[in-house]
């Protein structure tokens, strides 16, 4: 089975990344501007690749963009107008 990863972008402390490690995925690299916030994920997460500007974050420096087809379902509420809440 192939393992199971994600790219944390606005990451804040790592929150969502800590769950997402709970659950099996493998955090590869995280992106937070704000310096506590990214300072805390440089100790937390030590072997993960750190960006602190989007920007900067291209598939030159890390390639790890996935690609999947929409369903037809998908493709059908694509056309329909968003509903707010």
């Amino acid at each position: 089975m192939q393992a199971l990863t994600h790219l944390s972008l606005f990451s804040g402390v790592g929150g969502l990344d800590i769950a997402a490690e709970w659950a099996g995925f493998h955090t590869v690299g995280q992106c937070e501007w704000a310096d506590y916030p990214h300072n805390l994920l440089q100790k937390r997460f030590p072997h993960t690749a750190h960006w602190r500007d989007i920007r900067t974050l291209t598939k030159e420096g890390y390639v790890i963009l996935g690609v999947v087809e929409p369903t037809a379902e998908a493709a059908h509420t694509a056309d329909q107008k968003p509903t707010t809440l």
